[in-house]
């Protein structure tokens, strides 16, 4: 079992496979990392502090995101905001999210637990 909100171990063995499962089935992993490399060009680390990445999801969300406030918020926000988002560099596209059929939330835990966002 990978990290993120599977990880939960208050919750029973059977709800967390059948979380991967359902995790698996509707985002497979290498599909998945494909359709995010061709949106975003590579795996996202906003842990340290990035003005152009700050601008790009700025952009992105039509909200003001300051660079040091995107790198101190914990992965899941940042992940969140990346499942969310329609535009990344200048590329146009739906949201993961939307492409996969899944909430922003599922969406954003699969880039977690892939460490396509960080």
């Amino acid at each position: 079992m990978q990290g993120g909100e599977r990880a939960n171990t208050s919750r029973s063995i059977q709800e967390q496979e059948a979380d991967l499962f359902a995790a698996e089935f509707l985002m497979p992993s290498k599909f998945l990392r494909t359709t995010f490399l061709r949106c975003f060009g590579r795996p996202i680390d906003g842990t340290v502090p990035n003005q152009d990445l700050a601008f790009d999801l700025s952009a992105a969300t039509g909200q003001r995101i300051d660079s040091l406030v995107l790198a101190s918020r914990d992965p899941m926000y940042r992940a969140l905001l990346v499942a969310n988002t329609s535009t990344f560099k200048g590329r146009l596209f739906v949201s993961l999210a939307e492409q996969f059929g899944v909430s922003p939330t599922a969406m954003a835990i699969q880039l977690l637990d892939l460490d396509l966002v960080k």
